[in-house]
């Protein structure tokens, strides 16, 4: 049950050129694939594939012979199966938690199928739903959920050498490897010492030191000492921007004094505080979509903080609302 990436071109309109790339955007980070086939060291066949009716962890297996009547609603569980895999590999949620909402997830997804006037379906819906249940949790414990993690861990990293390098940007949540407890409690101890949020560059800091996952005290005493010397960074950089006829499309991105600004735009590197997208209006009324990052330094403190940008800007065409109207120019 591996989060599955879309990869998508886009169109982008600058001046009156159109530009489109099969890497378009790259520059917020994709999130990655966690492959626990090969880091965890068993047969995890199902991670990522929908509802699996056949497998083995810790020498149980699972199989349509064990419970036969399992695969009727396998379409119905589909999503809540793989939202339960993705919960056991983001770090820091236990299994016995994941657990408990998958059985949530499948219950609301029998109420969803089947009406009111169906309740002999609806019910032997949940009956498997709790089959299913009763069956990860024979098969997936805590300590399993921890080594699934590593993988999770490891991808981690990776993401925040791409960041560190400024070759994309992200936020905890868009790379869908951590927990939300996990991002709650960061934020919630860096909050409590510094009044703000932790940067990205900090959140990786935190949560790739080798004492988490396995030593969740210690690296929360670890969290709390490096807050408490990180009062003064700097919060992140705003953006605005404007449009009209004759200027086109311009952003604004805002600093604190004596703090740089680099932006990494749809594919194009700017510096300084202002970016020009569009030079002239386009013929009809359109949205351009604006995903990168601005980055914000101070060369001499080492000081860094970072905006994620990921927006639809509307621009006003020259002509009139859609291309159904007649252009009089």
């Amino acid at each position: 049950m591996n989060t599955v990436i879309a990869k998508a071109a886009f169109w982008v309109a600058v001046g009156f050129v159109q530009v489109t790339s099969s890497l378009a955007f790259a520059q917020i980070c994709n999130p990655p694939v966690v492959d626990q086939h090969n880091n965890y060291g068993q047969n995890l066949t199902g991670i990522g594939d929908g509802c699996t009716l056949s497998g083995e962890v810790s020498g149980v297996t699972i199989n349509t012979a064990w419970i036969p009547h399992i695969g009727a609603f396998k379409s119905t569980f589909t999503s809540s199966c793989n939202r339960h895999d993705k919960c056991l590999v983001q770090i820091g949620n236990s299994a016995t938690a994941c657990h408990a909402e998958f059985h949530s997830n499948m219950r609301n997804a029998c109420d969803a199928q089947f009406a009111w006037y169906q309740p002999v379906e609806r019910d032997l819906c949940k009956l498997t739903a709790y089959d299913y249940y009763t069956a990860v949790r024979l098969v997936t414990s805590d300590s399993d959920a921890r080594k699934m993690q590593v993988a999770s861990h490891l991808a981690g990293k990776n993401v925040a050498s791409n960041v560190n390098q400024k070759l994309c940007g992200t936020t905890p949540a868009l790379t869908q490897l951590y927990a939300q407890s996990a991002i709650d409690t960061v934020n919630g101890e860096f909050s409590a010492r510094t009044g703000r949020q932790p940067t990205i560059f900090e959140f990786f800091d935190m949560m790739h030191f080798e004492s988490y996952p396995n030593d969740p005290a210690y690296w929360l005493s670890v969290v709390r000492g490096r807050a408490n010397f990180l009062a003064t960074l700097p919060s992140p950089p705003t953006l605005s921007f404007s449009f009209d006829a004759s200027w086109g499309l311009k952003l604004f991105g805002g600093s604190n004094q004596n703090f740089g600004l680099s932006w990494k735009l749809n594919n194009v590197n700017y510096s300084g505080s202002m970016v020009t997208l569009m030079s002239r209006p386009p013929r009809y009324n359109t949205f351009v979509p604006v995903k990168g990052f601005l980055y914000q330094y101070n060369a001499s403190t080492g000081r860094e903080n970072m905006l994620v940008i990921d927006r639809n800007i509307p621009v006003l065409g020259s002509c009139g609302t859609s291309s159904s109207l007649q252009c009089n120019n």
